[in-house]
């Protein structure tokens, strides 16, 4: 007995493995079924995202050509309509015009005819002849020929007037019938403008609907082009940071050295002051020696002759009177070495200074550094920041008149600032530090200004904005991005209109190129479009 229960325990035990087993089994199958539907949920879904974006891309980008057609229809029918308002008030001026001169005319025409009519009532009764025959005495007679030569003439200048009137009326209704004709054109100008604009803002509401769509994605893609911007922005404020400490140190460096020099030019002069006095005062010295010496030598010989006279006088004293006489002529031949030994150690000494001492002096009287120092000084100066100072004043004269970074076709599809990416969205809201502008495939991108190449980075840097080349003017920077390839190198020297490099394709439509342009004065974004001539 207990042998089959045995046998029966074991039965059981076995049958109850086997359906844990088959247990599992369909769990495993499950969770299988499971990863693979999640596998294909996962690949639907970027399907999908990739397809939004797809989507999210050519709206955008349709958008944004759109707008910028809008734009340009907008100025279209501005520019019509101030020429309609300027051809209507001309229209206006020239009908009220003729209707004064017509009004002229016929008063003109009405005299004239009443004077010549009474005139043939006259000659009727008799003629010019007859009419002055009929003077009372030769004084009415003159009168009567005065009134006759003033009626004659005062009837030619009537004719003159009204002919003159008639080519005036016919002038300005020509001008007239030119004008209603340039505003029927300009009229039909605008209707097609209009026209034109309401096909681009229906054509605007289906990219619009899109978007709204998939607003999400827009979003992000908003986001993460803003994100590309700012890190560009931030490189490149790094990059001027980094010029202008490069700049402040070597300002400081030039100054350094600059007052090194000075302290040496001054130092070396001052030298030069000292051992000049010295050099003075020893020859002084020297000459008040030999002065001194020539007068010991000149009073000896003076009180030798005064001896000899002397004894001449005790040997013989007739000769006595002419004593004052030898006395007066002996002294001044006495003084005689003696001045001129004093003159000529004086001209010795003149001679003996040198020109640079005097140059030394005279600049020191005149308060002014050496005419050396002075050259070095302004040669220095020349070859420092002159040039570079005239550049930033130079690039700042040309606001409003630099050339387009794009030859040819430039449409600005993404404005300065900060704005809505469209009127019809205006709670999505874009930033750009710069301006975009939808220009030919394979463009040039020239350099607006003369500066030197700053920076290129490469797309493996900022892969959003492809290759970018950056130009310094002075205290301005302009920055080309969006670029397909690079022919310039950094530290290069470039002219205006020179090419930096050719455009590359719009992201999100490749039938445009799309440069990127900005404008920096130091560290401030400026607008480029209040700087290049549209």
């Amino acid at each position: 007995m207990r042998r089959y229960l045995g046998i029966i325990a074991t039965i059981a035990l076995t049958m109850l493995t086997a359906m844990q087993m088959q247990g599992d089994n369909r769990q495993i199958s499950e969770a299988e079924k499971q990863r693979q539907q999640a596998e294909r949920d996962i690949k639907e879904t970027k399907a999908e995202l990739s397809a939004n974006e797809k989507k999210v891309n050519e709206s955008l980008s349709a958008l944004r050509q759109i707008e910028g057609e809008i734009s340009v229809s907008e100025q279209e029918i501005a520019t019509v309509q101030n020429q309609l308002n300027t051809l209507n008030a001309n229209i206006s001026t020239l009908e009220g015009s003729i209707s004064a001169n017509e009004g002229e005319l016929k008063e003109l025409r009405e005299e004239y005819l009443k004077v010549v009519k009474k005139m043939r009532v006259a000659r009727k009764e008799g003629s010019h002849l007859a009419f002055l025959f009929a003077s009372k005495n030769f004084n009415d007679a003159r009168r009567r020929l005065r009134y006759l030569q003033e009626f004659s003439a005062w009837k030619d200048r009537r004719a003159s007037e009204i002919l003159n009137k008639v080519a005036t009326l016919k002038g300005q209704r020509s001008e007239l019938v030119q004008a209603q004709n340039d505003a029927a054109v300009a009229l039909k100008r605008e209707m097609a403008a209009k026209d034109k604009l309401t096909a681009q803002k229906a054509e605007r509401e289906v990219s619009v609907a899109s978007l709204r769509e998939n607003s999400a994605t827009l979003r992000d893609k908003l986001a993460k082009r803003q994100a590309e911007s700012r890190k560009l922005s931030q490189q490149i404020s790094a990059l001027i940071a980094e010029e202008q400490a490069k700049e402040a140190k070597r300002k400081a460096e030039e100054e350094r050295r600059a007052e090194e020099k000075r302290k040496a030019e001054e130092a070396r002069r001052l030298a030069e002051e000292k051992a000049a006095a010295e050099k003075k005062a020893a020859e002084e010295k020297a000459a008040a020696e030999a002065a001194a010496k020539a007068q010991a030598a000149a009073e000896a010989k003076k009180a030798a002759e005064q001896a000899e006279t002397k004894q001449t006088q005790t040997a013989s004293k007739p000769e006595k009177k002419a004593e004052p006489k030898a006395e007066k002529k002996t002294e001044p031949k006495a003084e005689k070495p003696s001045q001129a030994s004093t003159k000529k150690e004086t001209s010795k000494q003149e001679k003996a200074t040198p020109k640079a001492e005097n140059k030394s002096e005279y600049a020191e009287a005149r308060k002014r550094q050496p005419r050396t120092s002075t050259a070095e000084t302004s040669k220095s100066t020349a070859s420092g920041t002159s040039s570079a100072s005239a550049t930033p004043k130079a690039f700042e004269n040309m606001r409003g008149s630099l050339p387009k970074p794009v030859n040819g076709t430039f449409r600005i599809v993404s404005a300065f600032g900060v704005h809505p990416i469209s009127p019809e969205l205006p709670d999505i809201m874009d930033e750009n530090l710069g301006i975009d502008a939808h220009v030919a495939n394979g463009a040039a991108a020239n350099a607006v200004f003369d500066g030197e190449v700053l920076k290129v980075y490469d797309r493996t840097n900022t892969p959003g904005f492809r290759n970018i080349v950056v130009v310094k003017h002075g205290d301005y920077i302009t920055v080309y991005a969006n670029l397909e390839t690079v022919g310039v190198k950094s530290g290069q020297k470039v002219t205006q209109g020179q090419k930096l490099g050719t455009v590359g394709s719009d992201f999100d439509d490749a039938n445009y190129g799309l440069i990127h342009f900005e404008v920096w004065k130091n560290q401030t974004h400026l607008n480029p479009a209040d700087w290049i001539k549209m």
